[in-house]
């Protein structure tokens, strides 16, 4: 028996500049990867089942908090 359920997950925040007012952002970066630290940690007590999760959209410099995210 195979059963699919694709579950997308768009996170919105605040941008802000990382080095000169980070406190001013809404972080949906640090929301996505705890959200896939949760599926991962649950992955592990479903062993009948396969759980996969990619990051669709993502940042594209490191020094900004990031406003929106996205993950299938």
């Amino acid at each position: 028996m195979n059963a699919r359920k694709n579950t997308h997950c768009e996170f919105t925040g605040e941008s802000a500049h990382a080095g000169g007012n980070p406190w001013k952002g809404i972080n949906t970066l640090d929301a996505l990867v705890s959200s896939y630290n949760n599926v991962a940690v649950l992955r592990q007590q479903l062993p009948d089942w396969c759980v996969y999760c990619a990051f669709l959209d993502t940042p594209n410099v490191a020094n900004v908090i990031a406003d929106y995210t996205k993950a299938l």
